[in-house]
């Protein structure tokens, strides 16, 4: 297939909506927030003569499988703690996994209702029992639709499976069928593959990820396909977390699916982009009616076909009907790694995280070199053919990018905080952006909302504030200073702790030297350092020319401005197009500049912004350029 001459990106409609919940770790002491929600993609239709192609960036599977801490690593080898059991006090040896738990292949169960007028489930048929499980495996139940008293109307189905002499999951029983089922939910069990990610926020390597190879009951093998050092990567006592990797059967249906079926001629096409093929080869994949095959042997299950962590994909809609597609999971909030493609060769990846974010945040500055034997990271060019290249969907066709090697020196890049656009139609003004800093005298400790001194701070409502380095001593509910024991004591003997004012916080003036963190509550008696501080925005360092700006979300489009540079940092910002419709604060995007336009003549773009969910081509054309993977950092 050569994407550059039959692929045309369909434009891309997305709806991220992200609701939080907890969810529950295996070690008390942490508590994990992850960010759960649906995609929604609407694909424009085709026909099986001109298809219509669009770029598919489904978030994370939703159930994390474990998530704990490293006891040793050797080799390629995690070992994790055995713990006490909980259900067993004799057990105080227990292993946190099944042996092969992340490697067999799952087993697809349907579950059926009984039709009376609880809600309860009937049964869980076996549709394909899998292979490989050395000891039955886990079955995860949908929650039930209605009910609202546990044990009276609502109660979540339980169940178990037994295995035969194979390691197939022979059949499933339920333990409980449960209350309050409105329709047959979802069922899965342990298997599949799986994939190990470091989240450990001490670490500078977190969100590097790893597939899982084998597994027994406390120890993971993992492959290491870029010769990585992984004792650099993972140490003692770092948490980790394993999550399965999405299959095109997990993500689009087995043999009920809402892409159109048929012969390769008129299904619905899937592409996959294989980084050990040339820049213009995929494999494709089409469902048949039955389940999914391979292009290039029909014959074949492709039903579970890897989709890989930060992996797009493209879809080929032949159907004339337009379909929205809605993909449930996890959004990625914490930071990971990209994947560039060795010389002469190309991946298809995508924005993972659940905010638009700049091309030049995608491959930071760090990571761009013009030394062709650097051959590790990004090589930057001003010619076009000679540079690694960038290709994003823009009005259904590739645009090509590719950086110059502006701007690449920076160190630490500015940052600015904006609030709703107080001009005509909402539109941004001066007034509206600052990029200022100053010392903070006083926290205030009451049971209303923190209200911070500084004298003549100049700030206006709205503004979004960073306060660091403030300390103080903690108090209970009662206000009086307490212990690490949570004893009270003498005032200027309570425990010194970080103070709750800490952070990024909305404001409220209050006066020209006080203001209001708003929502915020304190924590401790402030104790005056110099350390203490408050900023709107800081200046960086390292520009090397002056930087474009983009007003990002707020409700708002089309604001644009310009930053000026002295001496390596950004000094002021001027709002060179104003835009309309910022109801709410918007984000402001620095860009690093330097990249290029195919067609756009030798000047620089300001940057390019890459939606959440969307997928980028990257295209290496250094010729000495290898496989590698640079961080990623979230903006979350």
């Amino acid at each position: 297939m050569d994407c550059h001459k039959e692929i045309r990106w369909a434009s891309l409609y997305l709806l991220l909506t992200f609701a939080v919940c907890n969810t529950p770790t295996l070690f008390s002491q942490l508590q994990k927030t992850e960010q759960f929600g649906s995609l929604s993609l609407l694909i424009k239709g085709g026909n099986p003569a001109s298809p219509s192609f669009t770029v598919l960036s489904p978030s994370l599977q939703s159930r994390v499988a474990f998530r704990g801490q490293i006891k040793q690593i050797i080799g390629n080898r995690l070992i994790f703690h055995k713990v006490p059991d909980v259900l067993d006090p004799a057990n105080t040896d227990k292993a946190p996994f099944n042996t092969n738990q992340f490697v067999a292949q799952k087993a697809r169960l349907k579950a059926h209702l009984s039709g009376d007028a609880n809600g309860t489930l009937d049964r869980i048929d076996v549709l394909n029992g899998g292979v490989g499980f050395l000891q039955a495996p886990s079955i995860f139940i949908g929650l039930p639709e209605s009910g609202s008293s546990r044990g009276l109307d609502y109660e979540p189905a339980e169940a178990k499976a037994s295995i035969d002499a194979n390691g197939t999951v022979s059949s499933v029983h339920l333990t409980s069928k449960g209350k309050g089922y409105v329709s047959a939910p979802t069922v899965n069990s342990d298997g599949g593959v799986h994939f190990v990610r470091l989240i450990d926020e001490e670490s500078n390597k977190t969100g590097r990820f790893y597939r899982i190879q084998a597994n027994t009951n406390d120890t993971i093998t993992l492959s290491n396909s870029y010769s990585e050092d992984l004792n650099d990567v993972f140490f003692e006592n770092a948490m980790i977390e394993i999550f399965a990797s999405w299959t095109l059967g997990d993500l689009f249906g087995y043999d009920n699916v809402q892409l159109n079926s048929g012969n390769f001629l008129s299904a619905d096409t899937i592409y996959l982009k294989r980084d050990s093929l040339g820049t213009d080869d995929y494999d494709a994949f089409f469902h048949d009616g039955n389940s999914w095959a391979d292009l290039s042997d029909p014959s074949l299950n492709a039903d579970n076909q890897i989709i890989n962590p930060g992996e797009a994909i493209v879809l080929a809609r032949r159907s004339i009907v337009d379909l929205n597609l809605v993909f449930s999971g996890n959004a990625l909030t914490q930071s990971t790694l990209l994947e560039i493609p060795a010389s002469g060769k190309s991946s298809i990846v995508n924005n993972p995280f659940a905010v638009d974010m700049m091309l030049s945040d995608l491959i930071a500055s760090q990571f761009i070199t013009t030394d062709p034997s650097n051959t590790f990271s990004w090589f930057a060019d001003a010619e076009q053919e000679v540079a690694d290249n960038v290709k994003v969907l823009t009005n259904n066709v590739w645009t090509t990018y590719w950086h110059d090697g502006t701007n690449r020196s920076i160190a630490s890049k500015a940052w600015a905080s904006a609030r709703a656009g107080s001009g005509v139609g909402a539109s941004m003004t001066q007034l509206d952006i600052s990029m200022v800093s100053g010392g903070i005298e006083s926290i205030t400790n009451d049971t209303g909302a923190i209200v911070i001194t500084s004298t003549s701070h100049g700030l206006l409502d709205g503004f979004v504030v960073k306060v660091s380095g403030a300390r103080g001593r903690k108090t209970n509910s009662d206000k009086d200073q307490v212990d690490e024991n949570n004893n009270v004591v003498a005032d200027g003997s309570g425990l010194v702790i970080e103070s709750s004012a800490n952070g990024y916080h909305s404001i409220l003036v209050l006066d020209q030297d006080r203001f209001q963190l708003v929502d915020r509550y304190a924590n401790s008696d402030y104790i005056q350092e110099a350390a203490a501080h408050w900023a709107t925005g800081d200046g960086g360092s390292g520009y090397s020319q002056d930087a474009a700006i983009l007003f990002v979300g707020g409700g708002g489009q089309g604001g644009r401005g310009k930053a000026r540079v002295e001496n390596g940092k950004v000094v002021s910002i001027t709002i060179t197009e104003p835009g309309a419709g910022y109801v709410e604060s918007p984000e402001i995007l620095f860009s690093l500049g330097g990249w290029r336009k195919l067609g756009g003549g030798n000047t620089p773009q300001n940057d390019v912004l890459i939606p959440a969910g969307s997928g980028i081509m990257l295209v290496r054309n250094n010729p000495f350029g290898v496989a590698t993977r640079i961080q990623l950092k979230s903006p979350l």
